[in-house]
């Protein structure tokens, strides 16, 4: 499986319960149809971020990292260089 978490480009509301936000992220197969995609509002997205188990956090660090470039690129509409902060790379 190849799930990625991806900006949603399409107006659509966040598939959780009882949220009528807008979507900004959609999580699923880039190959695969749009409808099978799971989408989320940001909000709705930080509080899931907010239940990982201890072992899963650096993707806690990776999803404020990606947060942070996509409203730098979005506000400001500047190319932004990612770095890989990983030691040894």
């Amino acid at each position: 499986m190849k799930a990625k978490l991806m900006i949603l480009p399409y107006n659509l509301r966040c598939d959780i319960s009882r949220c009528s936000n807008k979507a900004k992220y959609s999580i699923g197969n880039p190959d695969s149809s749009k409808a099978t995609h799971f989408h989320l509002c940001e909000s709705c997205l930080k509080e899931l971020a907010e239940t990982f188990p201890d072992e899963l956090k650096p993707i806690k660090e990776v999803i404020k990292e990606v947060e942070k470039i996509v409203e730098r690129v979005i506000e400001k509409k500047v190319p932004v260089q990612i770095e890989n902060k990983k030691k040894g790379r």
